[in-house]
This record gives C-alpha cells, sequence and structure tokens, in this order.
C-alpha cells in the first residue's frame, strides 16, 4: 500500500520512503545507526542516529515538510529536521523539533501556528503512537544540505527512540485547508470515496502502529466559519463574570480580521463559555466522550491570565502573540462543562483576545494484545494468532442497527476442530465452529448466515468479507465473499453492548490464526453493486 500523494506531488522537491538502506541511499541520503524494516526508519534510542543529505540544496523561501512517524523515549530535544553546513555542524535555525517540557513541537526554536498534527492545528505531541507532523517553514538563505531525525550525523542531542515512515518537502507554504486534505486522504486511501462519510469505524496497521483512522466529529461549528471563528457582533454566549466586557472587535492578526475581547473591570475569572447549548456548539457534547478543545489566543503587554478547561486544567496565558493551544478533557455533565479565560488570574489592565476556538471529539487509540503489525507485499496488516487478546478499538454500540462490515483477511493455517473468531461483541460477531471448516456471521439472537467459503479455501489467499445486516427486513441479511453473493438468511438484531474486539471473541479468546487488513464497519446497507466496487479497488493491493 503506498502512501498517496498530496495534489498529485504539486511543489513536491524530496520524498523518503525507507523502504530499505540502498533505497535511502540512491536518494542521497547517509543512514548514521539507522535500521530499516517493515517500510520504516528505526532508531532504538540506544545510540546516536541520523540520515545526513548532504547535497540537497534548499534555495530561500517558504517549505511545507510533512512526516509520519512516532517515537517512544524521552529526551530533551529531539530533532526531525535540521540545517547542515558544510563542516558538517548543525543549526537552529531552520529546524524541526520537539521540546518535552511538555512535548511540544518547535518550528526554529518557536512554537507557533505553522504547526500541525494529524490534520490539526496544534503543537502538542504524545509518544507511543502514529502522528502525521505538517511544519511550514521559512529559509531566510540558501541551504545545501540537511539532517533528518537528528542534530548531527551522530544524533547529538536529538536522541531519542523513534520509526518513521515517511517524510516530504514542498516548495511552498500550505494552507490549513491542503494539510487536512492531504492528512485525511492519507487516513482514508483505501475507503471508496462515497462510503467514507458512512464509516463509523476503520481499524488498520498504519505505518507501524493499529490505529482507528476515523477523524472525530468537529462540535464548534461556532459562529460563521466553521471552525469556531468570530465575526461582525456575534459573541454566542460568552458570558463576563461580574461587569467585565466581552466584545467582538477587528484584529489584522486574527485569522479572519475579528476576535473576542475580553476586558477586566472588575473580577479576575475573566468569562466563560458553556458547552451545552446549540448557540456554543453544533450538536450537544456527549457524556463519557473524550473531547479536544482548540483554541487560539493573545494577551495584552504585561498580562498574565489563566485558562481553565472544562475539567479543570488550568494553562497560564502570557504571549502577546496569537498562540494555539490545546486542551483534552471527558465530558463529564450534560450542563457543567464551561471554558474559562480569566479564570481567577485576571488583574487590573488586562485583556484576552481569542482568535478562535472549537471542540473536536476525541477517536480513541485501539488497545492491542499479542498484535503484531507486519507487512504483507505492500500493505501493513494486524497478525493474529500468537495467543489470546486481539485488538479493542474502544467501540460500544449494541449494533441493533443496520449496518455492513467489512475487512479483508488471510488465514495462515487452519486444522479441522479449531474454533476461532474474525470478530465479535459476543451477539454480533463472525467466527468459526469446531468441527466445521464454514465461517458464520451472527447478526444477534443465535441467528446466523452461513458462508459457501470454506477456511481452507481462505488459507494464504486475501479475502474480502462482507456481512450485511438489516436490522428492518431481518430476512435479508446478507454474506458475501470477494465481491460476490453467498448467502442470504435470517438474523436478528444483536443486544450486547460489551466492547468490539476484532481477531478474537468478545473476551479475547479464540484468536484468528491469520492476518486482517481494513477493518470496517458502515452505518446502513452497502448494495451488491458498492460491495463489488470496493472488491475491485482494493484487490490489487492485497493478491498480487
Amino acid at each position: 500500500m503506498k502512501e498517496s500523494k498530496h495534489k498529485a506531488d504539486k511543489g513536491l522537491i524530496f520524498r523518503e520512503t525507507f523502504n530499505s538502506e540502498a533505497d535511502v541511499r540512491r536518494n542521497g541520503g547517509v543512514p548514521t545507526d539507522t535500521t530499516f524494516e517493515d517500510g520504516l526508519a528505526k532508531y532504538p534510542g540506544v545510540s546516536s542516529g541520523a540520515i545526513t543529505y548532504a547535497n540537497r540544496p534548499l534555495l530561500a523561501g517558504y517549505y511545507t515538510i510533512r512526516f509520519r512517524f512516532k517515537y517512544f523515549t524521552e529526551s530533551t530535544y529531539r530533532y526531525l529536521f535540521t540545517r547542515r553546513f558544510a563542516d558538517g555542524s548543525s543549526s537552529t535555525d531552520p529546524c524541526i523539533r520537539i521540546y518535552n517540557v511538555p512535548d511540544t513541537l518547535e518550528v526554529n526554536g518557536v512554537s507557533n501556528d505553522n504547526i500541525y498534527v494529524n490534520g490539526v492545528d496544534t503543537n502538542t505531541i504524545t509518544t507511543g503512537s502514529d502522528k502525521e507532523i505538517v511544519a511550514v517553514f521559512r529559509l531566510l538563505d540558501d541551504i545545501n544540505s540537511f539532517y533528518l531525525f537528528g542534530y548531527t550525523a551522530g544524533g547529538g542531542n536529538g536522541l531519542f527512540g523513534s520509526e518513521a515512515e515517511f517524510v516530504e518537502i514542498y516548495n511552498y507554504r500550505w494552507s490549513a485547508e491542503e494539510v487536512a486534505n492531504a492528512y485525511n486522504k492519507s487516513r482514508f486511501r483505501d475507503i471508496a470515496p462515497d462510503i467514507k462519510d458512512r464509516t463509523i469505524l476503520d481499524v488498520n496497521a498504519f505505518g507501524g502502529s493499529v490505529v482507528n483512522r476515523l477523524t472525530g466529529d468537529v462540535y464548534g461549528d461556532y459562529m460563521d466559519s466553521g471552525k469556531g471563528d468570530f465575526d461582525t457582533d456575534e459573541t454566542g454566549d460568552w458570558t463576563p463574570y461580574g461587569n467585565n466586557t466581552v466584545e467582538i472587535v477587528t484584529d489584522t492578526d486574527a485569522l479572519n480580521g475579528y476576535a473576542l475581547k475580553i476586558t477586566y473591570v472588575d473580577n479576575s475569572n475573566g468569562a466563560y463559555s458553556y458547552f451545552r447549548e446549540t448557540r456554543s456548539l453544533n450538536q450537544d457534547l456527549v457524556v463519557g466522550k473524550v473531547y479536544e478543545l482548540v483554541h487560539r489566543i493573545k494577551v495584552n503587554t504585561g498580562s498574565t491570565l489563566n485558562v481553565l478547561s472544562p475539567d479543570g486544567i488550568e494553562k497560564v496565558i502570557r504571549n502577546t502573540e496569537y498562540k494555539t493551544y490545546t486542551f483534552r478533557f471527558t465530558c463529564t455533565s450534560a450542563t457543567n462543562n464551561t471554558f474559562v479565560i480569566g479564570g481567577g488570574g485576571m488583574g487590573t489592565g488586562e485583556i484576552a483576545y481569542l482568535d478562535y476556538w472549537y471542540v473536536k471529539e476525541v477517536i480513541p487509540e485501539p488497545t492491542i494484545i499479542n498484535v503484531d503489525v507486519v507487512k504483507d507485499g505492500d500493505v501493513r496488516v494486524m497478525q493474529f494468532g500468537n495467543g489470546n487478546g486481539g485488538v479493542n478499538p474502544g467501540f460500544y454500540d449494541d449494533f441493533s442497527g443496520s449496518n455492513t462490515t467489512l475487512f479483508w483477511i488471510k488465514i495462515d493455517k487452519y486444522t479441522l476442530g479449531d474454533e476461532l473468531y474474525f470478530f465479535s461483541n459476543d451477539e454480533f460477531e463472525m467466527r468459526v465452529l469446531s468441527g466445521l471448516s464454514h465461517f458464520y456471521a451472527y447478526g444477534g439472537g443465535g441467528n446466523y448466515v452461513q458462508s459457501v467459503t470454506t477456511l481452507y479455501d481462505m488459507i494464504g489467499v486475501w479475502t474480502l468479507v462482507t456481512f450485511v445486516k438489516n436490522s428492518v427486513n431481518t430476512d435479508n441479511c446478507k454474506l458475501y465473499v470477494n465481491g460476490s453473493l453467498e448467502r442470504t438468511s435470517l438474523t436478528v438484531s444483536s443486544t450486547s453492548t460489551n466492547a468490539l474486539r476484532i481477531g478474537a471473541n468478545y473476551s479475547g479468546t479464540y484468536p484468528t490464526t491469520g492476518k486482517i487488513s481494513a477493518f470496517r464497519i458502515i452505518d446502513g446497507l452497502l448494495t451488491a453493486e458498492e460491495i463489488s466496487q470496493i472488491y475491485t479497488s482494493e484487490k490489487h493491493l492485497y493478491n498480487k
């Protein structure tokens, strides 16, 4: 599976995919203490390492650099890109680095609004899972060479354990829209475009991890722009404490020319906004779900004030130029979640300017037990069968509605009498019974659709399995294999609310002895034509 490119490679001047050391060297790179495995450049974090590109000139001007990588170990600085001088030394101008007090991305030593993580304008990054980073930077003069993943060829103080899938450099400045589009395109690269909007779960091996590739719903359709920008006299439900004032003002530094201005008069708490009313958000928050609150804010010279998240996390704001901050919080109440600017720290003469804010649902990272990510041809897939466990994507649903479940599967081995599960939440599941070589799709209540295809047919061969469960007309539930209808039978709707588990039964036992890729659940019923189109568009990725 090849990483999709951005806008037909518009402005692309450098790309490295780390398929092998030989490929990197052919591209002009000289790796130090770097290993290459499964299409990844890997750094164990116990020795220095970097890749040197000694003759790759970049002329003065604006550039956009895009990475997909993850890191595991901490160090004060972790450098992703640095300038290299002719004598082998380097410079922090330009550079892209992570600074761990806390984990903050910086361009040229400054945390600013030109950094995006997974398509979102934010400077915050965490260890342990794949991230797609885009940074916009400016070269003030020409450079002849650069380092990736280190401060010098020997790693310098950029040493950290990490692995990278690709790096791209473009010779122009990407917009926020281009960043988001590129990220969404890469996450949905193997989903038919007309089905993407109906996809409610999409679990796959992406880079070196198992991820749910869906982006969360944006709840902050606040004001007129869809991203929380302020405009004209629209202050929404922002309410001052005491006699403080809240107003919309023109601001040439704000992204759309307007900002919310909060001025201290007599109350140190500043102003607040509730997260419970449709005038604030385009839909209600759900108790128990995790959200991110993204906001861009500055204060007047000499001011220091507090910003409080809905669950009480506090940040101190001193920056006099706009900076983007992100809070992550769990919704605990339908009525008491608030966002406060001031937070007990506002005083005489102090002013805050809020450029935008929006709320985004956080899709949880899947929990994996005894599951490996391996490369099968050009595709990274989930390998099961190493013991009890499976993938728990944090997805809870009683599956009582109509839906379509589809995934690619390749059985490594099978002996008649083996019992194994492709997925399960106890009632809604697909399994192979002991003593039978066919598999069964259960919609609930013990009723099922039985396959014609046997496990023997699937050994060593990638197979697309699709289960269409119709909860309205329960005698019209269908099982497809490789885009073709195999059986129609009676099922009933599931009533179990156990967490869905992939590659094993809901409790983690009876694991699949094989590989699974692109596990998706679609809201509603896919047609025979749509299923055939998916099979036709994806089969080249698997059985070559």
